[in-house]
């Protein structure tokens, strides 16, 4: 019969594993920026001709996860003020902040207290309107004999 040989399976460090060679060339940040600065519009770069950008210049096999690296770059530089989002398309630089010319000042408002002549004046409307209603009110039509009558 056959004898089986136990054998020791030696696993090797991270590092030594053959895979993906690692990416030779500028980082992706900096492909990002150069493709910004490059297509120098005046609105800005939109995400899709970043990429474009990208894979002709640098000639990089744009595939999903690409895509997605690149739109994470792109959110994140935003959030630190590396980038400006201006809609859908990116600028490199800050947002510029309004410089206000004239100091904000703390306004107090002072309660309006009503004036004594608009109330009285508004007070003597209302008795008009009122004695008006008392003379309509009193005001009976004539009887339709007293019109036959005449």
């Amino acid at each position: 019969m056959a004898t089986v040989s136990k054998t020791k399976i030696i696993s090797k460090p991270v590092s030594a594993r053959p895979g993906k060679p690692k990416h030779e060339g500028p980082k992706t940040y900096d492909m990002i920026k150069k493709a910004i600065i490059d297509k120098q519009e005046r609105k800005g770069a939109s995400r899709q001709a970043i990429i474009k950008y990208i894979e002709d210049f640098f000639r990089v096999n744009v595939d999903l996860r690409t895509r997605s690296l690149v739109n994470r770059i792109l959110k994140a530089s935003v959030k630190n003020g590396k980038f400006q989002s201006v809609g859908t398309r990116f600028k490199v630089g800050e947002k510029k902040a309004k410089a206000s010319t004239k100091p904000k000042q703390n306004k107090v408002k002072q309660e309006k207290q009503p004036r004594n002549d608009l109330v009285k004046v508004k007070s003597k409307k209302i008795d008009k309107e009122r004695k008006n209603v008392k003379k309509i009110a009193t005001n009976k039509p004539k009887k339709s004999s007293q019109l036959k009558a005449k």
